[in-house]
């Protein structure tokens, strides 16, 4: 009678608090390090290229965050967190900038222009604007709306427990 309150198969283990800072710590390092390789500006770049997914990444970003005790670190966290408004659904391969692929190789780029030619450069691109400017219309709203105030709410946990 009432079999349906039996537990159906052995259930799983929640992971430890120390698991979850680990494997949050391990998140976050390899997000840190895409952006290292691969920093971000004004460009939206599809969801696609993060190593974890969105939604992953901001939990263990969270959970670092609520935990450390440096401000400097949980300042870094909170901006590397809101990055993330910055990889959205649908963009595809090839990211949306507003500058020319030259100058989104970085600042080592732009020291090969010279005044007239970085003009050129600037004046002769074809970007998407239309599209840039709705889809970061996005970005910022998420990052306003959804994202600052989850960091700032663990921030502000984490600056309690120190």
């Amino acid at each position: 009678m009432f079999g349906w309150l039996k537990p159906k198969g052995k259930a799983s283990a929640a992971p430890s608090l120390g698991e979850m800072a680990k494997a949050a710590k391990g998140i976050v390092d390899a997000y840190d390090d895409y952006l290292e390789k691969n920093p971000i500006g004004l460009e939206v770049r599809d969801v696609s290229v993060l190593p974890f997914p969105k939604r992953v990444i901001l939990n263990a970003i969270l959970i670092e965050l609520t935990s450390e005790r440096d401000a400097r670190i949980r300042s870094f966290l909170i901006e590397i967190g809101l990055m993330l408004a910055s990889f959205q659904e649908g963009i595809g391969p090839k990211e949306l900038s507003m500058a020319p692929p030259a100058l989104s190789a970085g600042p080592e780029a732009v020291k090969f222009f010279d005044g007239e030619k970085l003009l050129q450069a600037l004046a002769d691109h074809q970007g998407d604007f239309e599209r840039h400017e709705a889809v970061y219309a996005d970005v910022l709203k998420e990052r306003i709306e959804q994202l600052a105030p989850l960091l700032e709410k663990a921030a502000e946990i984490a600056a309690q427990r120190s």
